[in-house]
């Protein structure tokens, strides 16, 4: 059929209103569906060897309303990912205090994690549905569906791409946010040894 000009802004604009709360539907289910995978991802970082002792060397195992690093380690199973969130949020706000233009620059890499995320359940979705879309098997050559078996794993290897995206991309934010939190530690004790120096040389 032909469209014209009204017609067709009325379906470009319904189609952006139906995707719109779509995507949204999509990422909260995604969220919730991973947030766990996330958390024992940040789990794994923060109890890391090199981390752990590299805190313990600055003094900052603990920030405020956090349960301690030592607390995280003797945690087991479960619990020790619940101890490792409660770690983690509080670095958070501690750089957000603290540090705001710090936290902003690293933001870069939570948004690419959750653009990765997203991506894997319509990718998963579509493995389902495309293969059996009407014009796919009409498609077909001889009685083996290729075009359908292509189109499946195809799509299952996207899913896979963003969920290795995903998985790089949210253990790279949970290292910076690590390595943010360190920093602005040992700046600051840095800054309070050269402020009781002169004192002590006064003394």
């Amino acid at each position: 059929p032909e469209w014209t000009d009204s017609q067709f802004v009325f379906l470009a604009a319904a189609l952006l209103s139906i995707m719109f709360p779509l995507g949204v539907a999509m990422q909260t289910v995604s969220r919730n569906l991973f947030r766990k995978t996330k958390d024992l991802w940040d789990m794994e970082v923060l109890t890391s060897p090199s981390v752990t002792r590299r805190m313990e060397d600055l003094g900052c195992a603990q920030p405020i309303g956090a349960p301690a690093l030592g607390e995280v380690h003797a945690a087991e199973h479960f619990d020790r990912v619940r101890k490792a969130g409660e770690f983690m949020h509080a670095v958070d706000y501690e750089l957000q205090i603290r540090a705001p233009h710090v936290r902003r620059s690293i933001q870069v890499y939570r948004d690419e994690y959750r653009i990765a995320r997203g991506f894997i359940l319509p990718s998963l979705m579509l493995a389902l549905v495309l293969p059996f879309w009407e014009p796919v098997p009409a498609g077909h050559v001889g009685s083996f569906p290729l075009i359908s078996f292509q189109l499946f794993f195809l799509c299952v290897f996207f899913a896979g791409v963003a969920m290795y995206a995903f998985k790089e991309r949210a253990r790279r934010y949970a290292a910076e946010r690590v390595r943010s939190y360190m920093t602005v530690e040992a700046e600051a004790r840095r800054s309070e040894r050269k402020s009781v120096q002169p004192l002590a040389a006064v003394g």
